[in-house]
């Protein structure tokens, strides 16, 4: 989420909509990506949901004709299917798109329809390759392999064909060779290096708390951490995990070094612009354009040739905004009666809810007055 905010704020785009699907974000996601935005200054007057059902979120878009920065937060499927109704309603260049990572620099999801992505701005990682976890994967036999109990149903999805002797509503029985990397439909997902970091740093920091608890050479767990405060406990385990830091050499090619930031994995972002390869040809491809280290607060110059001209406004009282207030700092002195004050600590900024220079004099000092 910030680096999407981070890339808006670059260019001053102060209103922006969010077109996402609930299949990969719930409601408190978007919340939680509406609060971010609040806080650095951006509205989000709009959050339509794109369904594979309705498809109703292009035509959503409309209503704010005046915010044409749209944020598509979005699993593959869905990325590939919304191009598909922005082709279908002929409105792809009525406003500009910034992805998430799920869009990243695929090709496959633009196939198709490069003319209707040509524009788009997206964020990708540049993930590892797990050549150990897919060469143990390789190994498994979806007819001898019982311990993962949705593995057959996996297999059997992936070849279009049934194990055993069940057809389970698939023509066709798998061959004796059952390896799943070289099934038909099987690719490889290198986002899973997000689920073996996560484990191994819970891992590692469960040793740690194991060893402050039960010594350096415990066997399993002991008496002393049994009987501890479970907030104790809890709360020294959650600052090992957050305070985590290793090399993942072991399992991926090239290695990288893992941390938290901010209770989140540090990473840090590639941007991609989807355009043609040169003027007036008809090839479009993936651009790097820069990049964005959320973690360190830092991006490069980007270099993106489609950047918005006609900046986003909210002509109107824009009451869509109005839950920005709730964001912004306040002071509260506790008491039986509260007295209300407001003064303006700062000049207006680039937009109508973003704080610009402080107020020296008839501003800041007399929050202090007041205090006083």
């Amino acid at each position: 989420f910030r680096a999407i905010i981070m890339i808006l704020k670059s260019y001053n785009l102060n209103y922006t909509q969010v077109v996402h699907c609930t299949d990969f974000y719930s409601d408190d996601d978007i919340n939680l990506f509406r609060q971010m935005a609040a806080r650095a200054g951006i509205c989000v007057p709009a959050n339509p949901v794109f369904s594979l059902d309705t498809r109703q979120a292009a035509t959503a878009i409309r209503q704010q004709a005046t915010v044409r920065p749209v944020v598509l937060l979005m699993c593959k499927l869905n990325h590939r299917a919304f191009l598909s109704e922005l082709n279908r309603t002929g409105m792809y260049d009525k406003n500009d798109f910034i992805a998430n990572s799920m869009f990243n620099n695929d090709a496959e999801i633009v196939q198709g329809y490069e003319h209707v992505a040509e524009g788009y701005i997206s964020i990708g990682i540049d993930y590892p390759d797990l050549p150990q976890f897919f060469s143990q994967l390789a190994t498994r036999n979806a007819e001898t392999y019982m311990e993962n109990p949705w593995f057959e149903e996996w297999y059997e999805k992936e070849s279009n064909c049934s194990v055993g002797d069940n057809p389970k509503g698939y023509a066709t029985a798998c061959p004796a060779k059952t390896d799943i990397t070289s099934a038909p439909g099987f690719m490889r997902d290198r986002k899973a290096v997000h689920v073996i970091n996560a484990v191994f740093a819970i891992a590692r920091s469960l040793h740690q708390v194991l060893t402050s608890y039960c010594g350096a050479g415990y066997n399993g767990v002991c008496g002393q951490f049994v009987t501890a405060s479970r907030a104790n406990k809890g709360n020294n385990l959650l600052n090992e995990i957050l305070a985590v830091s290793f090399d993942t050499a072991s399992y991926t090619s090239p290695s990288m070094r893992f941390s938290f930031e901010n209770r989140g994995g540090a990473y840090t972002y590639t941007v991609y612009n989807y355009r043609r390869s040169s003027p007036g040809s008809n090839i479009r491809q993936f651009f790097n354009a820069g990049s964005v280290n959320p973690s360190a607060m830092s991006m490069t110059a980007l270099t993106v040739t489609n950047v918005p001209t006609v900046l986003p406004t909210c002509p109107q009282a824009c009451v869509e905004c109005l839950y920005m207030f709730a964001y912004q700092n306040y002071w509260y002195i506790d008491g039986d009666l509260i007295i209300p004050a407001v003064f303006d600590v700062h000049y207006q900024g680039s937009s109508g809810f973003y704080c610009g220079a402080l107020r020296q004099g008839n501003g800041v000092q007399y929050t202090e007055a007041f205090k006083f």
